[in-house]
C-alpha cells in the first residue's frame, strides 16, 4: 500500500481542528517512515500521543480518542493537515528560527 495514501475520516478525528489544531505528516526519507505529529492552538508541537496526552490533561476538554496517530493522511485541506517531507524548505526554514 503507497504510504502517501489518505485513510477514510473518522467523524470522532475532526473535534481538534475546531479548536484550532493542525496535523503534520512527515514523510521520512528513506520512504518507509512516517511521522505524526500535532500543533496545539498555542503553536506548540507535540510528537507523539503520550505528549498529546499530557497536554490535554492540562489545557482542554478534548479526549485522546479525538486525536489519530496512524501513519496516513487524513485527506483534509492544508489550514488543517500540513503533509510534507522530511527536511523540506519548511523546515529548513523553521530550523533558521522561523519557530
Amino acid at each position: 500500500m503507497d504510504p502517501k495514501s489518505k485513510m477514510p475520516m473518522d467523524p470522532i478525528f475532526n473535534r481538534p481542528f475546531e479548536y484550532g489544531w493542525k496535523r503534520e505528516v512527515v514523510y521520512r526519507t528513506n520512504g518507509n517512515a512516517i511521522d505524526i505529529y500535532y500543533r496545539t492552538p498555542d503553536k506548540k508541537k507535540l510528537r507523539s500521543k503520550p505528549e498529546v496526552r499530557e497536554y490535554l490533561k492540562q489545557r482542554t476538554r478534548l479526549k485522546i480518542e479525538n486525536f489519530t496517530f496512524k501513519r496516513k493522511a487524513l485527506g483534509l485541506d492544508n489550514s488543517k493537515e500540513i503533509c510534507r517531507n522530511a527536511y523540506s524548505t519548511e523546515r529548513a526554514e523553521n530550523n533558521r528560527g522561523g519557530n
